[in-house]
């Protein structure tokens, strides 16, 4: 099958008509001194491609087809500038970019001025550049705790995850480079993301009618790391960073590279990251069991020409991590986890000369994902035990046609997916080997309506769970399952000038059953239960509305959301208090129950005299059952604030993470305390000959405060980590 499908794209690609060749070149400058700069980035808005200015600040961009473009030029230390520029046939323009340096530009007046730039799909929060390296963290969900309305669940470093608006796990969705990861982590707590951000470009932050182009199950929302592995642009020199990461409350320390360039029509690009990190220290001693140990490497090569990309990647991650003991149920040493993901991806992307589509892109990806959890064997003083084994592969086509203005709709973007899924449990567990097939279509338009953006999408997915044999077991009748279900969103917004805006929101998201939920039965240690599914489990469905609204100058920023959400037969392990026979694991069992959650977020930025920016966030969440208790694993209302100073290549900065205590409980949750927790950075970028080089310097909890997160499975037997002074240092060339 992946022989065929990939045949018939290629095949595809090569009896389409070649096209003219339109190009832009360039020039960016600093507006104050003169000089050429170097290491920017150029945008092509409506394509989403992209390139890097040499040290001299030229650049070269190639366009397959006639048409306006949008260009935007983005550097560190400077504010974003924006062309537009209309290419007729076989025309070559020039252009010039005088990029102001900026004391600071806060992310939100950059998105709200994209919304006036017409690219597909915009971003509700973007992370990248000195945000990014300032906040980089052992994994993704440590990278995004800043951010607003995220939080984190752990099992320890390693498993971390991030939780959106109280919702995580399948509720959340995580890509990279707009697919899927080909993990099991939304499954389990213990199971880790396959995901290091070390060498991500960006991370984007998807939420409303957008997001269901990737999946029905949205409802939190979609965050892609961006990561270009396959490259969609020629450029005409070498480029690439290098950077190295170090940390004292692990003893931690990581590194990465990427290359990529071009020759003739081929562009390659590549990149490597280790990390290795000794168990965490708290305030009240270390957390055994805690290290881990990750390697990453990908290469992607495309031949473009004439409008037409065809390119591949390969990538392999492999990690090793422990999950600590001393829970109920737990081996007193914990459990040892190691995991392998290979990954490959076939891309083919066409910008027609003419027509309605000025974009059709198809992407197939492959992934086969292994896991296997080991206990410790006291006679031989080793984790050699296999508890439980998991072997996930998966096939996986998307397909997405964009097209330019048609009538109302300025753009909008039509696409269907299928894909294929097998899941094999392996060790102690009775869990059925079993497919899971699935097939959608989808699309989303933005219309004006005079001075009214409408937002709008729509998704029909068919899917069915099929096990290898259908028979009775202890947990009901193991068959196949099969689920037809639409999902949807709308968003109503109109700017009102002056970097204002307001707006409401509609969601209507399902979520069908895994495998998981409905087959699995046997002890899994990591996560210190004993899980049953459920075999009639219906489909979860839900209904989500927001009122939100911005506004951005260059001096001031503010950003409010209230958000309440309906959630039908709501799907989680429930812990039923009982414990399992074979040994002293709590038993939790799958179920649906009706939940409502509401909520607010808040974001605050402002420009103050001589070089300060003062940002504040704030969020709470309250979910409850219809009965009227609440929901387990809530975050209590939690915030942050920061003042920074900036001159020139220099910033310092110092902020709080504050939380309230949680004191609305599910069934067997343990109350937690509310806590101040200080932060300190500095940032500091210079060029030296064809180089740039950056370093970012961030002490966490300065105070070495013992405090504990509510999301943590961990907290009842140590708090968070300790003082912790991390660095990193990155060189672009």
């Amino acid at each position: 099958m992946i022989r065929t499908l990939g045949f018939l794209l290629i095949l595809f690609s090569c009896v389409t008509n070649p096209l003219g060749a339109q190009s832009v070149s360039g020039r960016v400058f600093d507006s104050v001194t003169g000089d050429p700069v170097g290491w920017a980035t150029i945008l092509v808005v409506e394509t989403g491609r992209g390139v890097v200015s040499h040290e001299d600040g030229r650049f070269e961009l190639r366009f397959g087809s006639p048409g306006l473009y949008t260009i935007r030029v983005s550097r560190i230390g400077y504010d974003p500038q924006t062309q537009a520029v209309r290419l007729a046939e076989n025309e070559i323009a020039e252009l010039r970019f005088q990029l102001q340096p900026a004391v600071y530009r806060s992310r939100m007046i950059e998105i709200v001025g994209d919304r006036e730039m017409g690219g597909d799909v915009e971003a509700d929060r973007v992370i990248s550049g000195r945000a990014l390296r300032q906040q980089l963290g052992r994994t993704l969900a440590e990278t995004l705790v800043n951010e607003p309305g995220l939080t984190q669940t752990s099992m320890g470093p390693a498993p971390a995850r991030p939780v959106l608006r109280g919702l995580a796990g399948d509720r959340l969705l995580i890509l990279e480079d707009g697919r899927s990861t080909g993990d099991l982590s939304s499954s389990s707590p213990d199971h880790a993301l396959a995901v290091d951000p070390m060498n991500a470009d960006r991370i984007e932050i998807i939420r409303g009618p957008a997001s269901i182009l990737y999946s029905a199950n949205t409802m939190g929302g979609v965050i892609n790391v961006v990561r270009g592995q396959i490259p969609m642009a020629l450029i005409g020199h070498n480029h690439g960073s290098v950077g190295l990461q170090g940390e004292t409350v692990n003893t931690g320390i990581s590194g990465g590279g990427t290359v990529y360039g071009s020759t003739g029509n081929w562009a390659y690009k590549g990149d490597l990251s280790l990390r290795g990190a000794g168990s965490i220290r708290t305030p009240d001693g270390r957390l055994p069991n805690t290290d881990v140990n990750t390697a990453h490497a990908s290469v992607g090569l495309s031949r473009i020409r004439n409008g037409t990309v065809l390119g591949g990647s390969l990538n392999a991650m492999s990690s090793e991590y422990g999950i600590p003991g001393d829970f109920v149920g737990a081996h007193p040493k914990g459990v040892r986890i190691r995991m392998q993901r290979v990954q490959s991806d076939l891309k083919w992307e066409k910008t027609p000369k003419s027509g309605f589509f000025r974009r059709i892109e198809h992407q197939l990806s492959g992934s086969w994902y292994f896991h296997e959890e080991l206990e410790y064997s006291l006679l031989r003083e080793a984790y050699d035990i296999i508890g439980t084994d998991f072997i996930n592969r998966s096939l996986k086509l998307n397909a997405f046609w964009h097209h330019d203005e048609w009538g109302a709709a300025k753009h909008g973007q039509w696409g269907y997916s299928a894909d294929i899924t097998r899941l094999t449990v392996g060790g102690f567990t009775f869990t059925p080997p079993a497919n899971e097939q699935g097939f959608a279509v989808f699309g989303f338009e933005d219309v004006h309506l005079g001075n009214w953006i409408l937002q709008v999408s729509g998704r029909m997915d068919v899917r069915a769970v099929v096990p290898d044999q259908e028979r009775d077991a202890r947990i009901g009748r193991i068959r196949t399952r099969t689920f037809a279900v639409p999902s949807g969103g709308i968003r109503w917004f109109r700017p009102f000038g002056g970097g204002m805006e307001a707006g409401i929101g509609v969601m209507r998201t399902v979520r069908m059953p895994s495998i998981k939920e409905l087959y699995s039965e046997g002890p899994h240690l990591p996560a210190y239960s004993y899980e049953v599914g459920n075999p009639d489990l219906d489909v979860e469905s839900g209904w989500g509305g927001e009122v939100f609204g911005r506004f951005a100058t260059e001096a001031a920023g503010l950003q409010v959301a209230v958000y309440a959400n309906r959630i039908s037969n709501y799907l989680y392990p429930r812990n039923t208090g009982t414990f399992a026979v074979q040994r002293p694991l709590p038993i939790y069992q799958y179920s649906g129950d009706d939940v409502r959650m509401v909520g607010a977020e808040i974001l605050g930025e402002l420009r103050l005299p001589a070089g300060f920016q003062l940002t504040g966030t704030a969020s709470a969440v309250r979910g409850a059952f219809l009965d009227g208790s609440a929901v387990p694993f809530m975050p209590p209302l939690n915030g942050k604030v920061k003042l920074e100073w900036t001159r020139s290549s220099l910033t310092v900065g110092a902020g709080l993470r504050l939380s309230a205590a949680q004191d609305r409980l599910g069934e067997f949750e343990e109350r937690t305390e509310g806590y101040v927790v200080p932060d300190a950075t500095l940032q500091v970028f210079r060029n030296v000959g064809r180089t740039l080089h950056t370093l970012a310097v961030t002490v966490e909890n300065l105070t070495d405060t013992e405090y504990r997160m509510h999301l943590s499975r961990v907290k009842s037997i140590m708090p968070e980590p300790g003082r912790n002074v991390k660095a990193l240092y990155r060189v672009y060339f």
